[in-house]
Protein backbone atom coordinates (compact mmCIF):
# COMPACT_ATOMS: atom_id res chain seq x y z
CA UNK A 1 0.00 0.00 0.00
CA UNK A 2 1.13 3.69 -1.00
CA UNK A 3 1.67 6.57 1.85
CA UNK A 4 0.65 9.88 1.09
CA UNK A 5 3.47 12.69 0.66
CA UNK A 6 2.22 14.80 3.60
CA UNK A 7 4.77 17.94 3.11
CA UNK A 8 3.59 18.68 0.17
CA UNK A 9 0.11 18.27 0.64
CA UNK A 10 0.50 21.03 3.30
CA UNK A 11 2.27 23.29 0.98
CA UNK A 12 -1.11 23.06 -1.17
CA UNK A 13 -3.27 23.65 1.04
CA UNK A 14 -1.13 26.84 2.19
CA UNK A 15 -1.07 28.36 -1.04
CA UNK A 16 -4.93 27.83 -1.66
CA UNK A 17 -5.93 29.50 2.18
CA UNK A 18 -3.48 32.54 0.88
CA UNK A 19 -5.53 32.69 -2.28
CA UNK A 20 -9.00 33.12 0.06
CA UNK A 21 -7.49 35.50 2.34
CA UNK A 22 -6.07 37.84 -0.43
CA UNK A 23 -9.50 38.02 -2.26
CA UNK A 24 -11.32 38.46 1.22
CA UNK A 25 -8.95 41.27 1.85
CA UNK A 26 -9.39 43.40 -1.37
CA UNK A 27 -13.11 42.74 -0.74
CA UNK A 28 -13.15 44.45 2.32
CA UNK A 29 -10.93 47.11 1.32
CA UNK A 30 -13.45 47.97 -1.08
CA UNK A 31 -16.12 48.32 0.84
CA UNK A 32 -14.35 50.49 3.11
CA UNK A 33 -13.66 52.59 0.13
CA UNK A 34 -16.90 52.98 -0.52
CA UNK A 35 -18.11 54.14 2.95
CA UNK A 36 -15.42 56.79 3.46
CA UNK A 37 -15.26 58.29 0.11
CA UNK A 38 -18.17 60.37 -1.44
CA UNK A 39 -18.98 59.65 -5.00
CA UNK A 40 -18.01 62.41 -7.89
CA UNK A 41 -19.43 65.77 -6.52
CA UNK A 42 -22.48 67.37 -7.23
CA UNK A 43 -22.84 70.58 -9.82
CA UNK A 44 -24.61 72.24 -6.30
CA UNK A 45 -21.57 71.28 -3.88
CA UNK A 46 -19.34 74.19 -5.43
CA UNK A 47 -18.90 77.63 -5.73
CA UNK A 48 -18.13 77.29 -9.10
CA UNK A 49 -21.10 74.84 -10.02
CA UNK A 50 -23.96 77.78 -8.32
CA UNK A 51 -22.38 80.56 -10.94
CA UNK A 52 -22.74 78.67 -13.40
CA UNK A 53 -26.19 78.18 -12.54
CA UNK A 54 -27.71 81.28 -11.33
CA UNK A 55 -25.88 83.03 -14.99
CA UNK A 56 -27.67 80.41 -17.00
CA UNK A 57 -31.37 82.54 -17.82
CA UNK A 58 -32.41 78.74 -18.25
CA UNK A 59 -31.78 77.86 -14.69
CA UNK A 60 -33.14 80.67 -12.84
CA UNK A 61 -36.36 80.10 -10.84
CA UNK A 62 -37.35 83.85 -10.67
CA UNK A 63 -37.06 84.48 -14.55
CA UNK A 64 -35.24 87.27 -13.63
CA UNK A 65 -33.60 88.90 -17.45
CA UNK A 66 -29.85 87.84 -17.86
CA UNK A 67 -27.54 90.56 -19.33
CA UNK A 68 -27.81 88.57 -22.84
CA UNK A 69 -31.55 88.64 -22.70
CA UNK A 70 -32.92 92.10 -21.94
CA UNK A 71 -36.48 92.35 -21.81
CA UNK A 72 -38.51 94.31 -24.86
CA UNK A 73 -41.20 97.13 -24.19
CA UNK A 74 -44.06 98.49 -26.31
CA UNK A 75 -43.27 101.79 -28.15
CA UNK A 76 -45.33 104.16 -26.47
CA UNK A 77 -47.48 106.03 -29.18
CA UNK A 78 -45.82 109.24 -30.50
CA UNK A 79 -49.10 112.15 -30.40
CA UNK A 80 -49.91 113.29 -33.58
CA UNK A 81 -48.85 116.67 -34.69
CA UNK A 82 -51.55 119.22 -34.48
CA UNK A 83 -51.68 121.14 -38.21
CA UNK A 84 -50.65 124.97 -37.45
CA UNK A 85 -53.26 127.11 -37.63
CA UNK A 86 -53.28 131.02 -38.70
CA UNK A 87 -53.07 133.78 -36.56
CA UNK A 88 -54.82 137.27 -37.24
CA UNK A 89 -54.69 139.44 -34.42
CA UNK A 90 -51.85 138.35 -32.14
CA UNK A 91 -48.64 140.77 -31.66
CA UNK A 92 -46.08 140.86 -29.15
CA UNK A 93 -45.72 142.20 -26.13
CA UNK A 94 -41.96 143.30 -25.72
CA UNK A 95 -39.91 144.96 -23.17
CA UNK A 96 -36.70 146.83 -23.20
CA UNK A 97 -36.30 145.53 -26.64
CA UNK A 98 -35.83 142.46 -28.66
CA UNK A 99 -33.77 140.84 -31.68
CA UNK A 100 -36.54 138.45 -32.47
CA UNK A 101 -38.18 138.47 -35.77
CA UNK A 102 -41.76 139.68 -35.35
CA UNK A 103 -43.57 139.77 -38.78
CA UNK A 104 -46.19 142.39 -39.35
CA UNK A 105 -48.24 141.80 -36.03
CA UNK A 106 -51.59 143.65 -36.07
CA UNK A 107 -50.32 145.50 -32.78
CA UNK A 108 -47.12 145.15 -30.96
CA UNK A 109 -46.85 146.56 -27.73
CA UNK A 110 -43.50 148.21 -26.24
CA UNK A 111 -42.79 148.85 -22.76
CA UNK A 112 -39.55 150.71 -21.20
CA UNK A 113 -38.18 151.58 -24.48
CA UNK A 114 -36.17 154.33 -26.37
CA UNK A 115 -37.97 156.87 -28.73
CA UNK A 116 -34.97 155.23 -31.00
CA UNK A 117 -36.74 152.01 -30.87
CA UNK A 118 -39.89 153.20 -31.74
CA UNK A 119 -38.38 154.36 -34.82
CA UNK A 120 -36.52 151.00 -35.15
CA UNK A 121 -39.63 148.90 -34.96
CA UNK A 122 -42.01 151.12 -36.67
CA UNK A 123 -39.18 150.42 -39.40
CA UNK A 124 -39.08 146.76 -39.08
CA UNK A 125 -42.80 146.24 -38.65
CA UNK A 126 -44.61 148.20 -41.53
CA UNK A 127 -46.91 150.97 -41.18
CA UNK A 128 -50.01 149.20 -40.88
CA UNK A 129 -49.22 147.81 -37.47
CA UNK A 130 -50.57 149.49 -34.34
CA UNK A 131 -47.65 150.07 -31.71
CA UNK A 132 -48.91 151.01 -28.11
CA UNK A 133 -46.51 152.51 -25.45
CA UNK A 134 -46.29 151.74 -21.89
CA UNK A 135 -43.90 153.68 -19.34
CA UNK A 136 -43.86 151.13 -16.65
CA UNK A 137 -41.74 152.52 -14.34
CA UNK A 138 -43.56 156.19 -14.02
CA UNK A 139 -47.07 155.27 -12.24
CA UNK A 140 -48.86 158.29 -11.20
CA UNK A 141 -49.09 158.67 -6.91
CA UNK A 142 -52.99 157.62 -6.04
CA UNK A 143 -52.21 159.10 -3.03
CA UNK A 144 -51.92 162.74 -4.71
CA UNK A 145 -55.24 164.96 -5.97
CA UNK A 146 -55.96 162.67 -9.25
CA UNK A 147 -56.50 165.85 -11.76
CA UNK A 148 -53.18 167.15 -10.43
CA UNK A 149 -51.22 163.59 -10.47
CA UNK A 150 -52.57 163.67 -13.88
CA UNK A 151 -51.15 167.13 -15.30
CA UNK A 152 -48.03 166.15 -13.38
CA UNK A 153 -47.74 162.63 -14.83
CA UNK A 154 -48.28 164.60 -18.28
CA UNK A 155 -45.81 166.87 -18.21
CA UNK A 156 -43.05 164.07 -17.32
CA UNK A 157 -44.29 162.18 -20.12
CA UNK A 158 -45.19 164.66 -22.87
CA UNK A 159 -41.47 165.10 -24.63
CA UNK A 160 -40.97 161.71 -24.80
CA UNK A 161 -44.98 160.70 -26.36
CA UNK A 162 -44.52 163.40 -28.68
CA UNK A 163 -41.24 161.86 -30.09
CA UNK A 164 -42.29 158.56 -30.38
CA UNK A 165 -45.20 159.74 -31.85
CA UNK A 166 -43.25 161.51 -34.49
CA UNK A 167 -40.89 158.12 -34.94
CA UNK A 168 -44.33 156.03 -35.55
CA UNK A 169 -47.03 158.20 -36.30
CA UNK A 170 -49.39 157.79 -37.08
CA UNK A 171 -50.31 154.52 -35.53
CA UNK A 172 -48.92 155.04 -31.90
CA UNK A 173 -51.26 155.02 -29.16
CA UNK A 174 -50.30 155.60 -25.46
CA UNK A 175 -51.68 153.35 -22.26
CA UNK A 176 -53.29 156.25 -19.81
CA UNK A 177 -50.62 155.99 -16.94
CA UNK A 178 -52.30 153.22 -14.48
CA UNK A 179 -52.07 150.00 -14.80
CA UNK A 180 -54.63 147.38 -14.02
CA UNK A 181 -56.60 150.17 -11.88
CA UNK A 182 -58.17 147.92 -8.90
CA UNK A 183 -61.43 148.32 -8.56
CA UNK A 184 -61.36 150.58 -5.34
CA UNK A 185 -59.14 153.00 -6.71
CA UNK A 186 -61.92 153.76 -9.85
CA UNK A 187 -63.39 156.40 -8.93
CA UNK A 188 -59.72 158.09 -8.47
CA UNK A 189 -58.78 156.24 -12.03
CA UNK A 190 -62.11 158.18 -13.70
CA UNK A 191 -61.23 162.02 -12.17
CA UNK A 192 -57.32 161.24 -13.53
CA UNK A 193 -58.15 160.56 -16.88
CA UNK A 194 -60.59 162.73 -17.70
CA UNK A 195 -57.89 165.39 -16.58
CA UNK A 196 -55.44 163.61 -18.41
CA UNK A 197 -57.01 162.72 -21.75
CA UNK A 198 -57.85 166.15 -22.95
CA UNK A 199 -54.04 167.17 -22.64
CA UNK A 200 -52.88 163.92 -25.30
CA UNK A 201 -55.65 165.03 -27.34
CA UNK A 202 -54.24 168.58 -27.60
CA UNK A 203 -50.80 167.41 -28.32
CA UNK A 204 -51.91 164.93 -31.21
CA UNK A 205 -51.64 162.11 -29.11
CA UNK A 206 -53.70 158.74 -29.16
CA UNK A 207 -55.10 157.03 -26.30
CA UNK A 208 -55.39 153.58 -24.99
CA UNK A 209 -57.78 153.95 -21.77
CA UNK A 210 -58.59 151.73 -18.90
CA UNK A 211 -56.22 148.31 -18.86
CA UNK A 212 -58.04 146.87 -16.42
CA UNK A 213 -56.82 143.30 -15.17
CA UNK A 214 -58.70 140.13 -15.98
CA UNK A 215 -61.92 139.75 -15.30
CA UNK A 216 -62.16 143.52 -14.02
CA UNK A 217 -64.10 145.60 -13.46
CA UNK A 218 -67.93 144.77 -11.96
CA UNK A 219 -70.76 145.22 -14.22
CA UNK A 220 -70.94 148.36 -11.52
CA UNK A 221 -67.23 149.43 -12.19
CA UNK A 222 -67.59 149.64 -15.68
CA UNK A 223 -70.61 151.72 -14.95
CA UNK A 224 -68.50 154.65 -13.26
CA UNK A 225 -66.21 154.28 -16.34
CA UNK A 226 -68.60 155.46 -18.87
CA UNK A 227 -68.03 159.55 -18.53
CA UNK A 228 -63.95 158.36 -19.89
CA UNK A 229 -65.35 156.37 -22.62
CA UNK A 230 -67.03 159.01 -23.55
CA UNK A 231 -64.36 161.52 -24.33
CA UNK A 232 -62.87 158.95 -26.12
CA UNK A 233 -61.76 159.94 -29.99
CA UNK A 234 -62.47 157.23 -32.93
CA UNK A 235 -58.82 156.90 -33.07
CA UNK A 236 -58.19 156.10 -29.44
CA UNK A 237 -58.96 152.34 -28.07
CA UNK A 238 -60.07 150.95 -24.82
CA UNK A 239 -57.10 148.76 -23.24
CA UNK A 240 -57.91 145.17 -21.39
CA UNK A 241 -55.93 142.32 -20.30
CA UNK A 242 -57.15 138.71 -20.85
CA UNK A 243 -55.55 135.64 -19.05
CA UNK A 244 -56.83 132.45 -18.49
CA UNK A 245 -55.79 129.48 -16.74
CA UNK A 246 -55.95 126.16 -19.21
CA UNK A 247 -57.47 126.00 -23.09
CA UNK A 248 -60.73 125.66 -21.50
CA UNK A 249 -60.97 128.67 -19.96
CA UNK A 250 -60.82 130.80 -23.02
CA UNK A 251 -65.04 129.88 -23.48
CA UNK A 252 -64.88 131.32 -19.90
CA UNK A 253 -66.27 135.31 -20.93
CA UNK A 254 -65.03 137.02 -17.86
CA UNK A 255 -61.67 135.69 -18.38
CA UNK A 256 -61.92 135.81 -22.37
CA UNK A 257 -64.22 138.01 -24.58
CA UNK A 258 -65.97 140.55 -21.77
CA UNK A 259 -66.48 142.92 -24.06
CA UNK A 260 -69.17 140.32 -24.95
CA UNK A 261 -71.12 140.51 -21.60
CA UNK A 262 -74.49 143.18 -21.98
CA UNK A 263 -73.61 145.56 -19.17
CA UNK A 264 -70.13 145.78 -20.44
CA UNK A 265 -70.99 146.00 -23.96
CA UNK A 266 -73.45 149.14 -22.93
CA UNK A 267 -70.69 151.04 -22.08
CA UNK A 268 -67.59 150.24 -24.29
CA UNK A 269 -70.15 151.09 -27.14
CA UNK A 270 -68.55 151.38 -30.70
CA UNK A 271 -64.90 152.43 -29.27
CA UNK A 272 -62.42 150.16 -30.11
CA UNK A 273 -60.31 147.35 -28.60
CA UNK A 274 -57.11 146.34 -28.17
CA UNK A 275 -56.06 143.42 -25.48
CA UNK A 276 -52.78 145.24 -23.95
CA UNK A 277 -51.89 142.11 -22.01
CA UNK A 278 -52.77 138.26 -22.41
CA UNK A 279 -51.87 134.92 -21.57
CA UNK A 280 -52.00 131.93 -19.05
CA UNK A 281 -51.77 132.93 -15.12
CA UNK A 282 -53.46 132.44 -12.41
CA UNK A 283 -56.76 133.92 -12.23
CA UNK A 284 -59.56 133.45 -9.29
CA UNK A 285 -56.99 131.50 -7.74
CA UNK A 286 -56.38 128.91 -9.68
CA UNK A 287 -53.39 128.15 -12.50
CA UNK A 288 -49.73 128.74 -12.45
CA UNK A 289 -48.25 132.29 -13.15
CA UNK A 290 -47.06 132.02 -17.11
CA UNK A 291 -47.55 129.42 -19.20
CA UNK A 292 -44.21 127.28 -18.62
CA UNK A 293 -45.54 126.16 -15.79
CA UNK A 294 -48.63 124.36 -17.15
CA UNK A 295 -48.28 123.63 -20.72
CA UNK A 296 -45.31 122.74 -23.62
CA UNK A 297 -45.23 125.29 -26.47
CA UNK A 298 -47.28 123.09 -28.96
CA UNK A 299 -50.49 123.56 -25.85
CA UNK A 300 -49.45 127.15 -25.91
CA UNK A 301 -49.63 127.85 -29.62
CA UNK A 302 -52.79 125.64 -29.79
CA UNK A 303 -53.89 128.64 -27.42
CA UNK A 304 -52.74 131.04 -28.81
CA UNK A 305 -54.60 129.80 -32.05
CA UNK A 306 -58.16 129.43 -30.11
CA UNK A 307 -57.96 132.87 -28.49
CA UNK A 308 -57.04 134.62 -31.88
CA UNK A 309 -60.08 132.60 -33.31
CA UNK A 310 -62.31 134.40 -30.47
CA UNK A 311 -60.77 137.97 -31.47
CA UNK A 312 -61.20 137.38 -35.32
CA UNK A 313 -65.19 137.16 -34.55
CA UNK A 314 -65.25 141.17 -33.40
CA UNK A 315 -64.04 143.71 -36.16
CA UNK A 316 -64.27 146.30 -33.35
CA UNK A 317 -60.62 144.34 -31.84
CA UNK A 318 -57.58 145.54 -32.95
CA UNK A 319 -55.77 142.80 -31.34
CA UNK A 320 -53.87 141.67 -28.79
CA UNK A 321 -50.21 141.58 -27.11
CA UNK A 322 -49.13 138.11 -25.86
CA UNK A 323 -47.41 138.52 -22.48
CA UNK A 324 -44.18 138.67 -23.05
CA UNK A 325 -40.87 138.85 -25.03
CA UNK A 326 -39.24 139.82 -21.59
CA UNK A 327 -36.44 136.81 -20.20
CA UNK A 328 -36.84 139.28 -16.93
CA UNK A 329 -40.90 137.26 -16.54
CA UNK A 330 -38.96 133.74 -17.78
CA UNK A 331 -42.49 132.01 -16.74
CA UNK A 332 -44.06 134.27 -19.52
CA UNK A 333 -41.31 134.73 -21.73
CA UNK A 334 -42.44 133.50 -25.47
CA UNK A 335 -39.66 134.35 -27.46
CA UNK A 336 -38.29 130.90 -28.07
CA UNK A 337 -41.87 130.12 -29.66
CA UNK A 338 -42.60 133.59 -31.11
CA UNK A 339 -41.21 132.72 -34.64
CA UNK A 340 -44.22 129.83 -35.16
CA UNK A 341 -46.44 133.25 -34.23
CA UNK A 342 -45.06 134.57 -36.87
CA UNK A 343 -45.29 131.53 -39.00
CA UNK A 344 -49.01 131.40 -38.67
CA UNK A 345 -49.14 134.97 -40.11
CA UNK A 346 -48.88 133.36 -43.50
CA UNK A 347 -51.16 131.09 -43.32
CA UNK A 348 -54.63 131.21 -44.94
CA UNK A 349 -57.84 130.48 -43.22
CA UNK A 350 -59.68 127.41 -44.04
CA UNK A 351 -62.49 128.50 -45.73
CA UNK A 352 -65.99 127.49 -44.40
CA UNK A 353 -68.38 125.37 -46.22
CA UNK A 354 -71.63 127.23 -46.44
CA UNK A 355 -74.84 126.24 -43.92
CA UNK A 356 -76.80 123.55 -46.52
Amino acid sequence: MHRPNWRASSTLWLFALTLVGTACLGLALAACRDEVMPATPAATATSTATLTATASPAASLTGSPSSTAAPTHTPRPTNTPRPARPIRKLGPEICAGTRVSLGNPPVIKLRNVSREYVGEVRQLVGPDSLIVIRFEFDQPDTRMDPRQAAREWFGRRREDMVAMRNAAAPNIAFETAVNECPEDLLDWYVHFSLELIPLMHAEGLRCVAANPGVGQWSEAGWAKFRPVIAILRPDDFVGLHEYWVDTPDIGNRWHCGRWTIPAIAAVIGDARIVITECGRDVVEGRGQPGWRHTCNTEDFLWDLEEYDALLRQFPNVVGATVFTLDPGWKDFDVTSLWPQVVFRYSLTPTPVPPAS
